[in-house]
């Protein structure tokens, strides 16, 4: 009976829950689960939310049962004994009702709903006249970010007072905690108001009690642009000023140099006794309010009255002339005379310091000019030169030859009759140089060609220049180094080359002897004819041009026709050894064979020296045709057939 219980028990375990093993019915009393309403839910910070717990059996009915609460993390939300749950701050727990062993959960997400705190304690601070910046007090716990916001001042209205009110723009955002904010890009001198919200996901703080106001420094400007010249040995003082600066500024000199004797202090005045005439560039710079500006400035010192002139130019006759004299120190206004001596004729000195005129005699005049300027006044005497005007009068250069000395001087008329020369555009031609002092060309050329240059000669402070060419003609030689081969009976042309000398050639033999039959044309080079005798044939020719000669060892090789003699081939026998030779006349008698058609027998081969070997391995009879060259250029072809049984 207790078997048919158990076996009926664990049939129908699949429609009713529980059956003890000794095939009772499920414990009605027994924990299976518990259950939490609401299993989830929302609850802000500082609010409670009241969660009840249920015990249920086997069968889902509702057992009484005391419960014990937890929160997963305290520090978000806390449960109380009875399941009532606070918010602590931001973030998501797991509440647990446990009841004989058996738990229950559920999620609350706790939030924060509140607006941050707004800040205070807004200060704005003008680093320059494009920076500011900001900063403030942090009140809040739960911002994200803040915003700062910003106004240009209003303008001023017609009557006093401001001008309509702008609106104010946002114009960054920092994350949370951060209390600092740079403005850049701001206009000189403008007054601008600021805010800041504390913002988080439930909006922004209210900005009206945290505005500040700065105005952004006036834009630095050196206002002085130039300085009043000093005098050597004489007391200087010069103060800078720029502008929108309160007395705190710094200046500098940051390049060039101040007048040794000067000096210059960080308050900006230039100060002492210059002690070197002349004009300083220098370059200040003044630093205040965050800017920088900088300024170049001259200084001009003036020098005792001098002459800077110390000679002047020499003059031509029938030439237009013209010399400034030029002097320094004094005001810088200066007027001229002569005082002793005269000027050459035609020629007169201006108040201003010009000679001009155009001289009409030759030679040397001595005179003294005075210069006055400022009061004081300086002599000093001076010489001017007269000549007739200065030319190259040589008309053309000798042409040279390579390899021969060569030399010719270049004349000149005019200036002092002391002369230098020199080469101003071109070059000589190689091997060639001028003599500065004497106006010779001369060396030994070493190349040949055409070189156009342009002289110049100098004298006495003149100058004159002149083009010139000069050929240089090659050396003689004969170019021709070899000579093509002939053949008997054949007509025979070629034209021996030479270069060099003037190009007009006549020719000669002069050592060894023509092949019979062939002739050396003295006129034009040419050796032609029909040779009738085989041989090799070595003679000398000599070629002559402007007077110089030349000669070179020729050779040249008379041949015969070239002729394969061989008219047959012997048969051979399968598999036995087989040689034979080809043989030619004619040529140089260096025979080189190779074949140019048809095909040996296989296992035959024919060498470079005309010898056809092997062992052959077919049997038939093979048509080809061999080629024999000859160290002299010739080749000729004959077709043969190899029959192997």
């Amino acid at each position: 009976m207790i078997r048919r219980a158990a076996t009926l028990c664990l049939l129908l375990s699949f429609i009713i829950q529980g059956c003890d093993s000794n095939g009772t019915g499920p414990d009605k009393d027994e924990i299976v689960s518990v259950s939490i309403t609401p299993s989830s839910s929302i609850v802000e910070i500082g609010n409670t939310v009241q969660l009840t717990a249920q015990a249920l059996n086997s069968s889902g009915a509702f057992l009484d049962a005391s419960f014990s609460w937890s929160s997963s993390d305290d520090a978000i939300a806390t449960s109380s004994g009875t399941g009532l749950v606070a918010g602590v701050t931001e973030g998501t727990v797991t509440i647990t009702a446990t009841a004989e062993g058996v738990s229950g959960t559920a999620s609350i997400l706790v939030v924060d709903l509140t607006e941050p705190a707004p800040p205070s304690g807004v200060g704005v601070t003008a680093l320059s006249n494009t920076v500011v910046d900001v900063t403030w007090v942090d009140n809040s716990t739960n911002e994200d970010e803040f915003r700062i916001d910003r106004e240009a001042a209003p303008p001023a209205a017609p009557g006093g007072g401001d001008g309509p009110l702008r609106v104010f723009e946002e114009i960054g955002i920092v994350g949370a905690d951060v209390t600092t904010f740079r403005d850049t890009g701001l206009t000189s001198g403008t007054a601008y108001r600021y805010r800041i919200r504390a913002c988080n996901q439930n909006g922004c703080s209210a900005p009206e009690a945290n505005e500040g106001e700065v105005t952004t420094f006036a834009e630095l400007i050196i206002e002085t642009t130039a300085l009043d010249d000093g005098s050597i040995g004489q007391t200087y003082d010069a103060a800078l000023s720029a502008t929108a600066t309160d007395g705190s500024e710094a200046w500098s000199i940051v390049s060039g140099d101040l007048p040794p004797g000067i000096s210059f202090s960080s308050a900006g005045v230039l100060s002492g006794t210059p002690t070197l005439a002349g004009t300083f560039d220098f370059t200040v710079q003044v630093s205040w309010g965050g800017q920088v500006a900088s300024q170049e400035l001259s200084l001009g010192i003036q020098a005792v009255l001098t002459v800077i002139t110390t000679s002047l130019p020499n003059g031509v006759t029938g030439t237009s002339y013209g010399a400034s004299l030029e002097a320094s120190g004094g005001d810088g206004t200066y007027a001229w005379s002569v005082v002793a001596g005269v000027l050459p004729d035609g020629l007169a000195l201006d108040p201003g310091g010009t000679i001009s005129g155009t001289p009409t005699g030759q030679g040397s005049s001595l005179f003294t000019v005075q210069v006055a300027s400022a009061g004081e006044t300086l002599v000093i005497d001076f010489s001017i030169n007269v000549y007739h005007p200065l030319a190259i009068t040589s008309e053309s250069l000798l042409d040279g030859k390579v390899g021969t000395a060569y030399s010719q001087t270049v004349s000149a008329s005019g200036g002092s009759g002391v002369y230098s020369w020199s080469v101003l555009v071109g070059t000589l031609p190689d091997g060639l140089a001028l003599d500065p002092s004497s106006g010779t060309i001369s060396g030994i050329p070493t190349a040949e060609g055409t070189s156009d240059v342009t002289l110049q000669v100098a004298s006495a402070g003149l100058t004159a220049v002149k083009e010139f060419s000069i050929s240089i003609t090659p050396a003689l030689s004969v170019t021709t180094t070899s000579l093509p081969n002939a053949r008997v009976g054949i007509i025979y042309n070629f034209f021996l080359d030479a270069d060099g000398g003037d190009g007009n050639f006549t020719w000669s033999v002069v050592a060894g002897v023509f092949p019979g039959g062939l002739n050396l044309h003295s006129g034009s080079g040419v050796i032609s004819g029909t040779p009738n005798t085989a041989g090799i044939f070595p003679f000398t020719i000599q070629v002559a041009s402007a007077g110089l000669t030349a000669t070179a060892d020729l050779t040249l090789g008379v041949y015969e026709f070239l002729v394969v003699t061989t008219t047959s081939l012997p048969d051979g026998q399968f598999g036995q050894p087989y040689s034979a030779t080809f043989t030619a006349s004619g040529g140089d008698g260096a025979y080189t064979w190779d074949l140019s058609g048809g095909t040996l027998p296989q296992g035959l081969s024919l060498g470079a020296d005309g010898v056809v070997s092997g062992t052959p391995t077919w049997r038939g009879t093979f048509n080809l045709t061999v080629r024999v060259r000859s160290g002299d250029g010739q080749a000729t072809f004959k077709s043969l057939s190899i029959t192997i049984n």
